[in-house]
């Protein structure tokens, strides 16, 4: 059996592992370079070449993992690495059974670092995923919170039908206690919420990411649309952004549902300061146009610094979300509550408010809009009580407002190069009809 025979469970270099891995079973977690005299069994702290692996390995790793004998010849150092553990049992976590998108059944190890989110119905963990031949993933492992197992379920279900580059990502899913945890995709700059107080400016406000991040958000509920699906709780929380790549990613689809005009739907969703008006006022016959009333939301809060209908509101002014619509558009007609499919036992619920603020008040200093003009045109065709007025996600990418996007802006503030926001799949082709002058409008 010559040198070349010499069965070896992973290939290293001299060097030592990257970081995050143990070399050897080394104890010094530092992981400086191993000195060729540790590979010999003789001064390894661990005789790590002895036939069988220590009695802790035997349980911690499965057959394919543990250390394999080797022979070699009297005063000859084996070739490289020989085995490369992942660590001690402490430093990689625990192995678990888990499921891939395709349903496949693959073992992992998990080691879950900090709680990085608390929502209503579980959180957010920082987690450290070693799949076997692959590579090292951090991802986020959201953990259902008890007697909320049905919605693991659900989201998960939902996950799995969705992949664009604007949707949070699904990794494996897996059972615990009863409830369904997911392993998603790690945004390490947050959600949009913290990135709009810690990075909203006075004079400037978020610059060009306002456009930026409003165009992928409308971009990925186009895409869900299309799948007849509806998210139903945007909101800044839910997004998740990354100022040094400039991409987005549209989160938490625990209230996300299939919709249809035949079947009713709970009204009870999303949150208030958020939510389009049907929902508001009952309707249980709404459609997705529900989310873009939302992500329009969303989008004055990154102009403002705050949701439109919250400007001037102090936490002393117990004032209700709805009412602050009202003040914008005045209480709605006949012909409204019918456009919104509204009960007639819900419409008495609903005050006789005359319109007493406007859009171009409460958008006339606010900084960061690089074409005022255009964004006044937008908000009215976002913001009606007509949902069949109100545009779609695809209505409002095409829309002049994102016309910076189109410009030849190769790199955002921070240096880094613009992300390619325009790569449409094929099924965007189709519904955006990019041969005719929708084409034109967003060649680069």
């Amino acid at each position: 059996m010559n040198d070349d025979d010499v069965p070896v469970v992973r290939e290293v270099e001299r060097k030592g592992p990257p970081p995050g891995v143990f070399a050897g079973f080394a104890p010094n977690p530092v992981y400086p370079p191993m000195p060729p005299s540790l590979y010999c069994p003789r001064h390894h702290p661990f005789g790590i070449h002895q036939e069988h692996p220590p009695h802790y390995l035997q349980e911690q790793y499965p057959r394919w993992k543990r250390p394999l004998p080797i022979r070699r010849r009297h005063g000859q150092v084996p070739r490289t690495g020989v085995y490369l553990a992942q660590g001690p049992a402490q430093s990689i976590g625990q192995r678990r059974m888990v499921r891939g998108r395709d349903g496949q059944e693959i073992s992992v190890f998990m080691r879950e670092r900090s709680q990085v989110g608390k929502g209503t119905f579980g959180k957010i963990v920082d987690t450290v995923v070693k799949a076997h031949g692959r590579k090292t993933e951090r991802l986020a492992l959201k953990v259902t919170k008890p007697g909320e197992e049905d919605l693991g379920v659900l989201e998960a279900n939902i996950l799995l039908q969705l992949k664009h580059q604007n949707v949070i990502g699904l990794k494996y899913y897996y059972e615990a206690n009863g409830a369904v945890n997911l392993l998603m995709e790690m945004i390490d700059d947050g959600d949009l919420y913290h990135l709009i107080h810690q990075q909203y400016q006075p004079a400037t406000g978020l610059g060009v990411y306002t456009e930026l991040f409003a165009f992928q958000m409308f971009r990925g509920l186009a895409y869900i649309h299309t799948l007849g699906i509806a998210h139903r709780d945007i909101k800044p929380e839910n997004i998740l952004v990354s100022m040094v790549s400039g991409l987005v990613k549209i989160a938490d689809f625990n209230c996300a549902t299939k919709l249809s005009e035949k079947n009713e739907h709970s009204p009870k969703v999303g949150t208030k300061i958020y939510n389009a008006p049907e929902l508001s006022l009952g309707s249980r016959l709404y459609n997705e146009k529900v989310d873009i009333w939302s992500a329009g939301v969303v989008m004055t809060a990154m102009i403002c610094r705050r949701s439109i209908f919250l400007l001037g509101v102090t936490e002393r002014d117990r004032i209700e979300p709805f009412d602050r619509v009202l003040e914008y558009l005045g209480s709605p007609t006949i012909n409204d509550f019918d456009c919104m499919k509204i009960r007639p036992e819900d419409r008495s619920k609903c005050p006789s408010v005359s319109k007493v603020r406007s859009f171009h008040q409460a958008f006339g200093k606010a900084p960061g809009i690089n074409d005022r003009k255009s964004l006044m045109d937008l908000i009215p065709h976002i913001f009606t009580y007509k949902v069949h007025k109100r545009f779609s996600a695809y209505q409002v990418m095409t829309h002049n407002m994102f016309g910076i996007l189109r410009k030849n802006q190769q790199h955002l503030p921070n240096g880094n190069p613009f992300p390619n926001v325009f790569d449409f799949a094929d099924q965007e082709h189709q519904v955006l009809d990019l041969g005719s002058h929708v084409s034109m409008m967003y060649a680069r």
